[in-house]
């Protein structure tokens, strides 16, 4: 979508935060992962990554 300017030519139009994001479905994906890590590390924590590594 374009919008004229005060001289008449006509410029884009400016995004919000929200369709930079990709619209609802964007800011789902991009969150989902985030909250997926929160959710185990508070789960199982941090050692259990650790607990693995020395295992070996």
């Amino acid at each position: 979508m374009r919008r004229a300017s005060a001289d008449g030519t006509q410029q884009p139009r400016r995004k919000n935060l929200l369709e930079q994001w990709g619209g609802t479905s964007g800011m789902i994906y991009m969150t989902l992962p985030v909250v997926a890590f929160a959710v185990a590390n508070s789960l199982l924590g941090l050692d259990g990554a650790r607990s693995h590594s020395s295992a070996r």
